[in-house]
């Protein structure tokens, strides 16, 4: 029965025994063996297996085979098959005879295997015996994934090693340059990750979050269109993949933009505290600013100032407020004795005030236009009572000033 799917089983390794790729005369049933599943069994002489193979390195490994039988000690010939269906023997093993059906055994051979694809017969000679499982592997000392036939360090200390199973030197500290640009805006899928390495070699680079992305490169390369998050970046040797170093980057979202405003009535200004972003475009009634500070501080002269404030990030869109300020007027000293009199406009300055005081009778003693807060010398008025007017815009202020 030929298998159209069949697995092809990377040796060293291990084989399960019903994972056939193609075989004649055998059965398979349940196996009460350690880790379940199931084993081949109900063979008979004549009846063979085939399991495609793709072998990593011309060895001579160790083969072991699990097997049970209840009376009869079995017999197999291994093959290797050329694409055009030639054999050439490989191994004899004889199996031993184990008391029962589920009575597993492990029988120990080595077997020749050369390099790459094709497949491994196991032809039955005398059958009466169950499989579960071939495990083709070689002899590692030191456990650096090196055949002890081809280690020429036999004592390596670490796994990082060469097809000779020597030790590899550690990238270098400091080799990689690792940019990593935020999104520009929320969810906008466009940040990045630059790497840049101070030696030209061949690297191959790992991008880790929920999926693997890699590239390889000399001396540059870069991950492009990443979401916000957390991502595990690993740079290797691509001809030593376990020589390499590893990251932990974050891709941020930028800041969300936001401004406040404060008032200062004393000098006559608005300060404002930016947050979100590099560089800043505000414009404060008619007139227009830039600054990439994160506060500014600018005159107001309009007792109703519209602002806009804007980004050089374009999806963080524009903050607009509408600001009235009162038009504080402030009259002191009042009483006023000989001294002057301080009138405060407050404000609204564009356009200058027109400022009158009346006597009592209502006769006009003192006039001046001014857009600027003024002193009105009171010494050479007579004690009495005064009427202060200040016709400031559309707006008519009336007060009473005692001497």
């Amino acid at each position: 029965m030929n298998n159209l799917i069949a697995k092809v089983f990377e040796i060293p390794g291990k084989i399960e025994a019903e994972q056939y790729s193609d075989m004649f005369g055998v059965e398979i049933e349940n196996t009460t063996d350690l880790g379940g599943g199931s084993n081949i069994g109900y063979t008979n002489g004549g009846d063979y297996v085939d399991y495609k193979l793709k072998v990593l390195s011309d060895l001579e490994y160790d083969i072991k085979l699990i097997v049970a039988a209840e009376s009869n000690s079995g017999r197999v010939t291994f093959y290797s098959l050329s694409s055009e269906k030639s054999q050439t023997e490989l191994l004899t093993m004889l199996l031993p005879i184990t008391s029962g059906w589920q009575n597993w055994q492990t029988v120990s051979g080595r077997i020749n295997l050369e390099k790459g694809e094709y497949t491994l017969r196991m032809k039955i000679i005398n059958g009466d015996f169950n499989l579960n499982w071939i495990d083709i592997s070689y002899k590692d000392s030191d456990g650096d994934g090196v055949n002890d036939q081809l280690d020429e360090c036999p004592n390596s200390l670490s796994d990082v090693v060469d097809d000779k199973g020597c030790e590899l030197d550690p990238i270098p500290l400091n080799t990689f340059n690792i940019e990593v640009n935020s999104e520009t805006c929320n969810s906008s899928n466009n940040g990045s990750i630059v790497i840049n390495s101070s030696i030209q070699d061949d690297f191959i680079a790992s991008l880790n979050q929920n999926i693997s992305t890699q590239k390889q490169f000399n001396s540059k390369t870069s991950f492009e269109n990443l979401s916000s998050g957390i991502y595990d970046l690993c740079i290797a040797l691509f001809e030593f993949p376990k020589v390499k170093q590893c990251f932990t980057v974050r891709v941020k979202q930028p800041s969300e933009f936001s401004v406040s405003s404060f008032v200062n009535t004393v000098n006559s200004t608005i300060s404002f505290d930016l947050k979100g972003a590099s560089k800043y475009f505000i414009k404060l009634n008619d007139k227009h600013y830039t600054t990439e500070k994160r506060s500014i501080e600018l005159p107001i002269t309009k007792e109703i100032n519209e602002i806009e404030i804007s980004t050089n990030i374009e999806c963080q869109g524009v903050y607009r407020e509408t600001l009235r300020v009162e038009n504080n007027i402030k009259i002191y000293p009042n009483p006023v004795e000989d001294g002057n009199l301080n009138i405060n406009l407050g404000f609204f300055k564009e356009t200058k005030s027109v400022i009158q005081i009346f006597d009592i009778a209502g006769n006009l003693i003192y006039t001046i236009q001014s857009n600027d807060s003024i002193d009105v010398d009171f010494s050479s008025f007579p004690k009495g009572v005064y009427i202060l007017k200040i016709i400031k815009g559309e707006s008519i202020f009336n007060y009473k000033v005692i001497k």
